[in-house]
C-alpha cells in the first residue's frame, strides 16, 4: 500500500514538472505569436 501511495506522490511531482515545462513553453509561444498577432489586426 505505501508502494502505491509513493508510486502516487512520484507520478504528481512529475506531472507538475511536465505542466510547468508546457506551461512555459506554451506561454513563450505566446509571446512571439502576440505581436504578430497586434500586426495583423492593427
Amino acid at each position: 500500500m505505501a508502494a502505491l501511495i509513493e508510486q502516487g506522490i512520484t507520478d504528481a511531482a512529475t506531472q507538475n514538472v511536465t505542466n510547468a515545462l508546457v506551461g512555459a513553453k506554451l506561454t513563450k509561444l505566446k509571446d512571439a505569436i502576440r505581436p504578430l498577432g497586434r500586426q495583423t489586426y492593427a
